[in-house]
């Protein structure tokens, strides 16, 4: 579990707290949101819990189990019903993450060929092990939509037993971290908020950054949310609120992505 701790201000008033939860993608920067608001306001405390994936924290905000989620699909139509609203918004790439030292360039239309090929190589002749999400989450039909013949080559990918899958972003973040050679598709949102030690592959020459999926020269990106509920408390508002002050703008970006309201 994520969490920003926080204790009495001294003065003996009682902390205010939020449950957050959501895509997996976003609980790093939602820690780190957290932190600045607890900063600012010792008697607020701000609670991360395990991810619940996109659908399982808008549900959660539904019921009232939480106080705020983040998502990275878009809201349904029985979704709005209940009043969930989308608050602010970003933008991150989607990359291709991995342990190898000199990861180089892949052009867009090699992916389907790398993902189709049992015994893959990166460029020194060293294997590459292919790490794949889950079909539940939003990287993989996202990615099928973008480039032609992918979706077949992922179908045929998730059949082999050699290929991991990472059922989580939390999980998927493990592997790629712990099998040499990995490849994994991740957010840059993702790895830098956590701190994790990987290396990225240029697309068709471009790297990921928050200026280049602003730009949009880099191509391949996600948008992820914060979702209120219909009647947000006052700590939901102050959470919605943070992400576009001055601080949590310059934070956003530092950690991968761009602001996209």
């Amino acid at each position: 579990m994520l969490t920003i701790s926080s204790i009495s201000s001294g003065t003996g008033a009682q902390a205010d707290t939020i449950d957050v939860s959501g895509t997996g993608i976003a609980l790093g920067i939602a820690a780190k949101l957290g932190s600045q608001i607890h900063a600012d306001s010792p008697a607020d405390k701000v609670i991360v819990l395990p991810s619940m994936g996109s659908g399982g924290g808008l549900k959660a905000l539904r019921d009232g189990v939480i106080g705020a989620s983040f998502s990275a699909r878009n809201l349904k139509e029985s979704e709005k019903a209940h009043g969930l609203h989308e608050a602010h918004c970003m933008r991150t790439p989607l990359v291709f993450a991995t342990t190898h030292p000199a990861p180089g360039n892949f052009n867009r239309n090699e992916l389907p060929e790398i993902y189709g090929n049992a015994l893959p190589k990166w460029n020194d002749g060293t294997q590459l092990k292919i790490i794949l999400r889950s079909r539940s989450g939003s990287e993989i039909p996202y990615l099928a939509s973008q480039v032609p013949g992918l979706g077949e080559q992922f179908e045929a990918a998730f059949k082999r037993p050699d290929v991991a899958i990472g059922t989580s972003d939390q999980i998927n973040a493990g592997l790629v971290g712990k099998i040499s050679g990995s490849l994994a598709i991740m957010t840059l949102l993702q790895i830098k908020a956590e701190d994790l030690d990987l290396n990225l592959v240029s697309i068709d020459g471009v790297m990921p950054s928050a200026a280049t999926v602003s730009d949009q020269s880099y191509p391949f990106s996600l948008r992820v949310c914060l979702i209120l509920p219909k009647d947000p408390t006052r700590l939901a508002l102050k959470l919605a609120q943070e992400m576009i002050s001055p601080e949590g703008r310059k934070m956003i970006i530092s950690m991968g992505a761009a602001p996209s309201d």
